[in-house]
């Protein structure tokens, strides 16, 4: 079955890749596209309404989160994993692009705005070491970080687990 859907896989890599800009993957521009990440503001996007090709935090650490996946399906099905420079080279300008002096991650380029989803992201994506993936769980578990809607918590949930699932299990069941 994974040798089936790879092409399509690809596919939309290479498609968000084409949408890359100085090394970052840009919200798609225009008013036929909606970049919505969740019900919260500033993660809404705009609908109908045309959007600069800018990147943000959210969609460059999904995308390393699903190239993360994508690989473990490419070497799982006995095949070379086709984007290994472009996910290193991607984890490291969004890592110096999006990580804030405090350690946590912006929602924009040098911006101040952080979202819990998008450090959650950064958190599952593999591009953070361990102390920077804890140093972020304490953020999002102390509420130090714009909270998200119920349907984007399971990332949240995933983060924390990653990172420690005996210390953060009593915050996520709670």
């Amino acid at each position: 079955f994974i040798r089936e859907v790879l092409p399509r896989v690809k596919a939309l890599i290479d498609h968000f890749l084409e949408n890359q800009r100085n090394g970052l993957i840009c919200k798609f521009a225009g008013e036929d596209n909606w970049n919505f990440y969740d019900w919260v503001p500033g993660l809404e996007g705009t609908l109908h309404k045309p959007e600069e090709p800018t990147p943000d935090g959210t969609v460059n650490f999904l995308m390393l989160l699903a190239l993360l996946i994508s690989e473990r399906w490419y070497r799982g099905a006995g095949l070379q994993f086709p984007f290994e420079r472009e996910a290193a080279a991607l984890a490291k300008a969004a890592k110096e692009s999006f990580i804030t002096d405090e350690g946590v991650v912006s929602h924009t380029v040098g911006g101040e705005c952080c979202y819990a989803l998008d450090n959650a992201l950064a958190i599952l994506s593999g591009a953070l070491d361990d102390e920077q993936m804890a140093q972020i769980a304490e953020k999002i578990a102390s509420g130090a970080l714009l909270s998200s809607t119920l349907s984007m918590n399971v990332f949240i949930y995933e983060a924390l687990m990653l990172v420690s699932a005996e210390k953060y299990r009593d915050y996520i069941l709670a």
